[in-house]
Parts: C-alpha cells; structure tokens; sequence
C-alpha cells in the first residue's frame, strides 16, 4: 500500500468514525449529533465538476471525493460537497475578489474563511482564503505545501486548526481568535503555533498592474460567503 493509499485509509476511517467514537470515550454524548456523511462522488459527476471548472482536480482531492464521501468532512465545518465548491468558485472567479485560476475552495473554516486547493501546482498546495480585511491582495495565506500534509495535520492533531492541538477547531469557528478589524469587520489573527507548527503564512501579492489603483474597496462576498 503506497503512502496515498495508506493516507486515504487513514481519512475514511476518521471521517466515518471519529465522532462516535469520541462520544462513546467521553460517556457524554453532544448534542447535536453529526449528520450523516454524504455518498461518495460518481466519477461521472466528478468528470462533469472538472469540465465546469476547465481543470482536472488533484489526484488526492479527487479521490476524497469520490471514494471517502462528497464533503461533510475534515477540519472545521468539514470539505464542502464539490457542486458547492464549484459554485463558489465560479462565482468569485467573476467577482472583484479576483480568485485566482484554478484554486478551489474545499473546506469551510467560518467567518467566510475556505481552506482553498491550488489544482494547478504539483503538489495540490492549500492556501487559506480571509477576506475580512476588505483587501483581495491581502486575502491569501499559504496554508501547507501540500494537501497530503494538510489532510495528516488533521489526523494527528499537529495543524493550528486541529482540537488536539488546543489552538483551532472543535466549532472554534476559525483559524484563530476575532478581533475588531477597524471598521473592516471582524479580523481573523492566526494563534499561536503548537509546538513549533508554523502558522499560515501571507502570500505576497502579485505586482500591481500599470496605472492608477482604483480607490473603491470591493463589497463583502454574496450569499454562501456570508
């Protein structure tokens, strides 16, 4: 069994267990239970998402989808089902948010934060979209190099986002603890890191283009960001 195989083991086992599990350990259910976890993804469903978005998903996030379940899993609010995720990202595509090509939005963090894919970088890096600062060239974080860490973070309660790592997670409702954002909406400030772990690291923004900035800020994102 390669380490892919191995890793994706490792997901539906906690994604179909891990809650009951924890309920039964503590002899404390909470209320209220999780729902079900969706069916898995068809392949012709998946074929019909990637030619809606113009790119192949990643080989790994591709397979989540279609052989652990359509979302409903993971950190935070879980993986977002792929028909969602590709709403959304349609929709910001032609917003003044200007996503850039091809980075997917898969998990829902809170606070209009989504854990996001770059489906065109080899290693399917995840970076953490915030837009609460009101500023599209301010809104990207390097989350992990790689969606195969990002997912082992998860599982062994290493990344900022994890509840055994005491800085994230467990309905925290982000990445971190809110404060006001003056006059912006709430700002999300990252936590300290667990033993050593980085926190999510700002992304340079590209150049701006020749001419003048526009002054006007874009408005906040619309319905399923909110």
């Amino acid at each position: 069994m390669d380490d892919t195989e191995q890793l994706l083991k490792q997901v539906a086992g906690r994604a179909h267990s891990s809650h009951p599990e924890r309920y039964a350990a503590t002899g404390t259910p909470t209320l209220p239970l999780p729902a079900p976890l969706p069916a898995s993804l068809p392949t012709a469903e998946l074929h019909r998402a990637e030619a809606a978005l113009g790119f192949a998903l990643p080989p790994l996030l591709a397979a989540l989808h279609t052989r652990v379940a359509d979302g409903g899993f993971g950190p935070e609010h879980g993986l977002l089902p792929l028909e969602r995720a590709v709403a959304e990202y349609t929709a910001m595509r032609v917003s003044a948010w200007r996503r850039p090509e091809g980075v997917l939005p898969i998990a829902d963090f809170g606070c209009a934060l989504r854990a996001c894919v770059d489906c065109r970088s080899e290693a399917a890096q995840v970076l953490l979209f915030e837009p609460n600062s009101g500023e599209p060239d301010l809104a990207w974080f390097l989350e992990s190099p790689m969606l195969a860490d990002w997912l082992r973070g998860w599982l062994d309660g290493s990344a900022w986002f994890s509840e055994e790592s005491g800085a994230g997670g467990g309905g925290g409702g982000g990445p971190g603890d809110i404060t006001p954002g003056g006059g912006n909406g709430p700002r999300v400030v990252p936590p300290a890191p667990p033993q050593g772990r980085p926190r999510p690291r700002r992304l340079r923004p590209p150049p701006p283009p020749a001419g003048p900035r526009p002054a006007a800020r874009p408005p906040p994102p619309p319905g399923p960001w909110s």
